[in-house]
C-alpha cells in the first residue's frame, strides 16, 4: 500500500513544479517589461517637457509690424511759381503716423536740409509751414519735405515730390543776352585784350 502512494505523491509534486515554472515570468521577460515601462515614462516626460518649453518665456511671439510715416504732399509755393518775394514760406500737408507716433518734418531746399528747425533735443519742423525763409533775387530753387518719427528719426517717410519756384528780379538789372556757347553763332573776338587791360590800369 505504501509503495503505491509514493509514486503518486512524486508525480503530483512534479506537476505542480512544472505548472509554477510555466506561470512565473522569466528574468528576461521582466527586463523587457521594465524597459517598455521606462520608455513609456521617458516618452511621456519628454513630450510634456517639449510642450512646456514651446509655451515658455523664450518662445517666439507674433508681433504687428510698425508702419513708416506716409509721404507728405506739398502745398505752396506751387510747382513752377515765379516772381516770388524774397521772404517766402514753404508749406505742406501734415500726415499721421500709422501707429500714432509723434512726427516732425525735414525740409530740403536745393537738396540741402534746412537746419534752423532745431528745437530742444529734436530737429526738423512741426509744420505745416516753415519760414518765411529769405531767398536771393532772381534765383530758382527746388524744395521737398520728409516726415520722421520723433522717438526714432531713422524711421522716416519717402521723400515728397520736388517742386521748384523762382524769386523776383531786383528791378535794376536784367539779363539782356545769354549764350551757352554750345553752338557756333559766328562770334568774332577782335582787339588785344591784354593791351586793353594794361592801358586801363596805368
Amino acid at each position: 500500500m505504501a509503495r503505491a502512494i509514493v509514486p503518486t505523491v512524486i508525480h503530483h509534486a512534479l506537476v505542480c513544479a512544472l505548472t509554477l515554472t510555466a506561470c512565473k515570468p522569466s528574468p528576461r521577460d521582466e527586463a523587457t517589461t521594465s524597459d517598455a515601462s521606462t520608455s513609456t515614462s521617458t516618452s511621456t516626460s519628454t513630450s510634456t517637457s517639449t510642450s512646456a518649453s514651446s509655451t515658455g518665456p523664450d518662445s517666439p511671439t507674433m508681433t504687428m509690424s510698425d508702419g513708416l510715416p506716409p509721404t507728405p504732399t506739398l502745398v505752396s509755393p506751387f510747382d513752377g511759381a515765379t516772381d516770388l518775394p524774397l521772404e517766402t514760406a514753404l508749406c505742406w500737408n501734415l500726415v499721421e503716423d500709422p501707429e500714432g507716433e509723434q512726427l516732425r518734418y525735414r525740409v530740403f531746399v536745393n537738396d540741402a536740409e534746412v537746419t534752423e528747425g532745431e528745437l530742444g533735443e529734436y530737429y526738423g519742423y512741426d509744420g505745416p509751414c516753415v519760414g518765411p525763409l529769405t531767398f536771393a533775387l532772381e534765383r530758382s530753387y527746388s524744395w521737398r519735405v520728409q516726415a520722421f518719427e520723433v522717438d526714432d528719426p531713422t524711421r522716416s517717410s519717402p521723400m515728397s515730390e520736388t517742386w521748384s519756384f523762382a524769386t523776383v528780379r531786383d528791378g535794376l538789372s536784367q539779363t539782356v543776352f545769354a549764350d551757352d556757347f554750345d553752338d557756333d553763332l559766328g562770334w568774332e573776338v577782335v582787339g588785344d585784350a591784354a593791351a586793353q587791360a594794361a592801358s586801363c590800369c596805368r
